[in-house]
Order: C-alpha cells, then structure tokens, then sequence
C-alpha cells in the first residue's frame, strides 16, 4: 500500500494535496470514502512506514530519518531517493492532520518538533534574510554551495572540517550586513543574486526551507537540550551534567569533536574547560540536531510546509503536531461519558424510533460494556467504530463524521414508510417501489448510508442515493430514482405501493 500510495501522489502538489484524495480499497469490500477509508488508509500507511527499518533508524524515543550519507531506499523493489521519500512523509502527515485523522505516529518527537523550530526562526527574521533564505554559490563556481542562510545566521561550508560557523546577519534599510575577520561587508539581494561590497558574487543555489536557529544565551542552551532531549534523552541527560555539574578534573577527557567528527577545526586536540564547556555543549546540540540527517529534515518540512501554511501555526505551543497527529491513546470513562451523551439519542439509528425506551436501553447495555471493559478493548472498539484507535486531542467532540450507534429492531409487523416513498423512473414514467424497499430505503437515508445492493432473478441491482440512481450490474443499464412525499402522488402510484 506504501508503495502504491507513494507512487500515485509523489507527484502532485500541495495544493492538490489540499484538495483531498477519495480512497478506495480494491475487491468486493470496497467501500465508499465518506471519512472512514481516509482514516483507515492513513493507519495503513502508518503500519507500512514504521513497521520496519527500512526507511527509518529506530531510537529510545522513536523512529528518525536515516543519515544523509544514506542516499535512497527500497521502496518495494524500486529505490527512491531518501529526500523524496522524506518529503513525501511531510505532506504525508500534512494531509492526515487537515483530514483531522490521528494514528500511531512512531516518528520522533523532535522531527515534528523541528518543523516548530522552523516557524519560529522564519517568523523572527527579517523580510530581507527571509526572500535571501537558502543556499548559495560563488559565481562561476563549481562547488555546490559556499554558504547558507537561515534565519538571521549565515552558516559558512568552506571549511569541510567541523560545523559550519555561525556568523550574524543584520538589515540596514535594502542591504544585509555581516562581520568578517573585524570588517562589516554588506550584500544586496537582486535577480537572485547576493551582491557584496568587497566584490563578491554569490548565485543561489536552491531554496530549502530554514534550519533552526537558537539564541547564544543560557535560555538558547535550555532550549537546545530540552529539544535534544525529545530525540536523544540519554545524550542530554549526560551533557546537561557536562554543563552543569561535572568537574573540571573530568572535563579534561572531553575534546571538541562528536561522533567521529570534529565540532571545529583541529576539535580533536582542543580540551573541553569550565570556560569552554558551554561551548562544546551547544555544539554537540546542533551536531546532533542539524547536521547528522540535515537534508532529509529539510525534505520533510519542505513537504509538510507545502501542504500547509507554516504561518498557520504561528505561536503554537512546540509539542502542537504531536498532539494533534497522535491524539490520545488512553480511551477514559468520562470521554466514553461524553460519547454516550452523544450517541443517546442524537446518534441513535434509526432515527425514527431513537426515543422508543427499549432502544435506547439497548444503546445503554452497549456502553456499560464499555464501560467495564479495559484499554485494550476499548481501542479495538474505536478502531472499529471510527477508523481510529485513538482519540482526537479535542476528545470525542472532535471526532468526524459524528459516530452513530445502529439498534437493530425486530417488528413483528413491517414498518410502513407513511410519509415517503420512493421512485423509480420507467419507460412512460415513475412506479414506485413496494413498502418494504420504500422503508429500507428510508432507513438507508436516516443513517447516513448511500449505497445497496439486492439480487433479482440474474440481476444484481445496485441503488445509489447519493447519486441518486439504480444501476443494472449485469447490463449497466441506469434509471433515475427519487423521494416524494406520500401526499403528493397520484392514485394509481399510491395503488401500486399497497397492491
């Protein structure tokens, strides 16, 4: 399903994302998308994601994006460059949160946190470094990029060894300033091109979205490992000691590199110091965070952002897509409170009989089961009920379409349907069904329901009320049908209906 879900909408793009896909599963069971198959197929894709390794690396606190040294992925038997597939996954979980579906997301927390990260550095630069925002070149070089601009930093990639040095970036009216070696160059951003004072010419190179940028301060170093801590808790546990509590007859062991890389230029012979340790920890924060699957974090937001507006969520709290695409897990006895209160009698089918007693007692045996039963149950029954096996962070209220609960009722005399019936229309005119049609057909409409099929001698005839046809399956023949009010027809129909 992953592959051919990825193979049908890789190429569309977010606004036609937006607009919606009807899902349908193949074979007898088909079924019609009225909200439900959406959820069912974003589950499944969810299962087909995380259900192995072999599109993520699974971690303590969840699955994350392989490195960027890993360039594709089989993807059933075809490999798809890992950043497509990334990028996919971003408007992926886009969609599933506009359709308002939750599933059991086992990406890592820091991956939907970043894509807050990346609000929060867009919405705090400047217009100027905002349209300057990407990659950049020298002009008539063949090197792929010499710099990159994200936020109100620019992150140098002359120097292959360590991490790309941070250099600030200010707006004076039309121009952007920086400080180089002691001397402040200024650039004018025209036609796509950056224009420096001391001659230089810089040719953009693409526009992925920002990196995360956080403030030199100690509220920036807090922040940098609570983020770290929703990707690597273990790795911030020990540098928050590394900053905070470990002494300096231990810090002697400690040198300036992470993961086999130095974290600047000769890293490996520099000593972490009390005057250098909050250094070294920020820089191991952003080696972790930036720069190990750098390109696939930019993928997925590019993705994501494509779909949905990243001014939307302007000012949300940081943990928002993580509530929102996982919803809760835990099903407790005043959200099954709350759903009954909805289900009895709004959501009871059929509608004409919701306030008779024995079938909203009925309705009442059904959650007082519920009631006593545990988590595992109650999920299992979601799962059934309404595509999910979890709730939405709005509870119960916040689930679409509205759950209905259907009481079968027994009568030993058949319901006559007294106020409508409906029509089929034949050559010469329209003859009305028999009652008892007449009746499931109103019932059919009463729930909520669109489609049914019946067998007539070799025939299977196919009623479609949305639509509002009878289709021959054999012979594809179609006729019109309609609902009328009892009132309105004329003798000889109404003869027809009690011969």
């Amino acid at each position: 399903m992953l592959a051919v879900s990825f193979a049908k909408t890789t190429a569309r793009s977010g606004k036609e994302w937006l607009q919606g896909f009807t899902i349908q599963f193949t074979g007898d069971d088909a079924g019609i998308d009225h909200g439900g198959l959406t959820k069912a197929w974003v589950q499944e894709v969810g299962y087909a994601l995380w259900g192995s390794d072999a599109f993520f690396d699974t971690t303590a606190a969840g699955s994350l994006f392989k490195p960027d040294s890993a360039t594709d992925v089989l993807l059933h038997c075809f490999h798809v460059p890992s950043e497509s597939l990334y990028r996919w996954l971003g408007r992926f979980l886009a969609y599933a949160l506009y359709q308002q579906c939750v599933l059991d997301c086992a990406l890592s927390p820091w991956a939907l946190r970043w894509l807050i990260r990346v609000i929060e550095t867009q919405a705090a630069a400047p217009a100027l470094l905002r349209q300057a925002a990407g990659s950049w070149r020298r002009d008539g070089s063949d090197d792929c990029k010499i710099a990159s601009i994200s936020g109100s930093v620019l992150l140098s990639h002359m120097d292959a060894s360590g991490l790309p040095p941070e250099t600030p970036l200010r707006v004076s009216g039309q121009h952007i300033e920086a400080d180089f070696d002691g001397e402040t160059v200024r650039a004018t951003l025209s036609d796509g091109q950056l224009h420096w004072s001391d001659g230089d010419l810089w040719v953009r190179c693409s526009e992925s979205s920002m990196l995360p940028v956080w403030e030199q301060t100690p509220t920036g170093d807090d922040q940098l490992l609570e983020d770290l801590a929703t990707m690597d808790p273990a790795m911030a546990n020990s540098l928050w000691r590394v900053r905070h509590e470990m002494l300096e007859e231990d810090l002697q062991w400690l040198t300036f590199s992470y993961g086999g890389r130095e974290l600047v230029p000769g890293g490996d012979d520099i000593d972490v110091s009390a005057e250098n340790r909050a250094e070294y920890v920020r820089l191991c924060c952003k080696a972790a965070l930036l720069y190990t699957s750098q390109r696939a974090f930019q993928a997925f937001s590019d993705g994501f952002f494509e779909v949905i507006p990243p001014e939307m969520f302007l000012g949300a709290p940081v943990d928002i897509f993580q509530w929102l695409l996982l919803g809760n897990a835990q099903i407790s006895d005043a959200q099954m409170s709350k759903l009954e209160q909805i289900i009895i009698p709004e959501g009871l089918v059929p509608k004409h009989l919701k306030d008779q007693a024995e079938v909203r007692d009925s309705a009442r045996w059904v959650f007082d089961i519920i009631h006593r039963s545990d988590d595992n149950f109650r999920s299992r029954l979601f799962e059934f009920w309404t595509g999910n096996g979890r709730l939405p962070l709005g509870g119960v209220e916040a689930i679409e379409p509205k759950p209905r609960l259907q009481v079968m009722v027994s009568q030993e005399k058949q319901y006559i349907p007294v106020d409508y019936v409906w029509e089929v229309q034949i050559p010469g005119g329209w003859r009305a069904y028999g009652q008892q049609m007449c009746g499931n057909l109103n019932n059919m409409l009463e729930a909520g329901l669109r489609m049914c099929e019946f067998q007539m001698g070799p025939n299977k005839i196919v009623i479609d009320l949305g639509a509002g046809l009878q289709i021959n399956s054999r012979t594809n023949e179609r006729r019109r049908i309609r609902r009328r009010p009892l009132q309105f027809l004329a003798d000889d129909t109404v003869l027809s209906l009690q011969g």
